[in-house]
């Protein structure tokens, strides 16, 4: 494309070559829609959805630091609820009994306050944690111990010996550049290790229905949305070769935010067993073809 190369929308967004994906480097983008004060656009190369502009490493930073994101009941690992300890226990089924692996060493990027790895030391797991946030991290040093949780900043960590997993559970699309999050993790790796990963799935159906006010559009804290296509095409470029992927149906995701069809739905027991008779399925038919609202990829480091 020359220089100054410029494209028209719909919407008459104007988008020069410094708008670029920050998936694939790509300037064939589209614009996607507006949420809040912040646009979104799509990568017509890879499939990526993202906010532009990106803010810098600076803002990120100072935005973490002044929002309590990890005060929420489900992220408070000192009294943990026990429906988002399922959730754990679940994605480490899946790297025992679906993909055979066996306890070895385990570093979680975005340890946030340490419940997944609790559960993954549990299960013999040698575990470290990293968190940029040093109010989750003080939560996971003191369920975990100090030695086991590190405020660093993953792209200069160094291990004194290769990994077996590298998990990055609700990361990936806070980072502003996921494939050197994910080249990095494969420099990590022991031959033939393993990453696995959640994000929120654009392809979902409930993305699809609420638009600009789905649950998982939040920026600036979520900078890219994939998708199951998306996201092989980026660990496969990253040096992986996926081995499964799972998305999960969430009828909560078609509530909005703060509305009172959601109180209800949270509170009330009935509305809430009827709404997933309603939307059963929907659920079924999501799972099965990958149209859930998040999505697990578990992914095996190439030769």
């Amino acid at each position: 494309m020359p220089p100054f190369s410029f494209i028209f929308t719909p919407e008459m967004k104007l988008m020069s070559e410094e708008n670029v994906c920050p998936a694939c480097n790509s300037n064939r983008v589209q614009y996607a829609l507006k949420v809040g004060d912040y646009d979104l656009f799509n990568c017509t190369s890879c499939g990526f959805q993202f906010l532009w502009p990106i803010p810098d490493d600076e803002s990120l930073t100072k935005l973490y630091d002044d929002h309590q994101y990890h005060d929420e009941e489900r992220y408070d690992s000192s009294t943990i609820n026990p429906r988002v300890e399922v959730i754990w226990k679940k994605r480490l089924n899946v790297l025992h009994n679906d993909l055979g692996l066996k306890p070895g060493s385990l570093m979680d990027v975005g340890c946030a306050t340490g419940i997944f790895l609790k559960n993954a030391r549990e299960q013999s797991w040698n575990i470290v944690g990293l968190e940029a946030s040093p109010q989750a991290a003080e939560q996971a040093q003191t369920l975990l111990g100090k030695d086991f949780v590190e405020i660093a900043d993953f792209m200069q960590y160094s291990s004194e010996k290769p990994l077996d997993l590298v998990t990055m559970w609700a990361l990936i699309e806070h980072v502003r550049d996921p494939k050197a999050y994910l080249k990095k993790a494969h420099s990590l790796l022991v031959t033939k290790g393993w990453i696995a990963l959640a994000t929120p799935n654009i392809r979902s159906f409930s993305a699809k229905w609420k638009a600009a006010k789905w649950r998982y559009y939040i920026p600036p804290f979520h900078i890219t949305y994939g998708n199951p296509k998306s996201l092989t095409r980026l660990l496969e470029s990253s040096g992986f070769e996926v081995m499964k992927i799972v998305t999960h149906f969430r009828p909560i995701a078609f509530f909005s935010k703060n509305s009172k069809s959601l109180k209800l739905y949270q509170k009330n027991k009935v509305f809430r067993i009827a709404m997933k008779v309603v939307l059963s399925p929907l659920k079924l038919f999501a799972e099965q073809f990958h149209w859930g609202e998040t999505i697990e990829v578990y992914a095996r480091k190439k030769d």
